[in-house]
């Protein structure tokens, strides 16, 4: 099953911390992931890097938290991916 995570961003926070588990998870299981963030890519987490080590796609949304309408940047990235399941974390994803 394809499924994507879409997450605030890709710190080193707790809720990171938890999709880089599902992904682990998931994958063990035999699942296709990928994870869009809304933010860019973060300069000092190491959670980008370990998502791709646990077989997942990263993909950087570039959402701007002030103009509402860049979350239609999300509509090709699903579109491309094609998932069964979106699951989101976090209040703006």
């Amino acid at each position: 099953m394809r499924i994507v995570f879409v997450t605030t961003e890709l710190g080193a926070g707790g809720a990171e911390r938890v999709v880089l588990e599902l992904v682990r998870q998931f994958k063990r299981r035999g699942h296709e992931l990928a994870v869009i963030s809304l933010a860019e890519p973060p300069a000092n987490s190491m959670i980008p890097s370990a998502l791709k080590k646990a077989g997942a796609e990263i993909r950087y949304a570039g959402v701007v938290k002030r103009n509402p309408f860049t979350i239609l940047r999300l509509i090709p990235l699903l579109k491309e991916f094609q998932p069964a399941i979106v699951h989101s974390h976090l209040m703006h994803s």
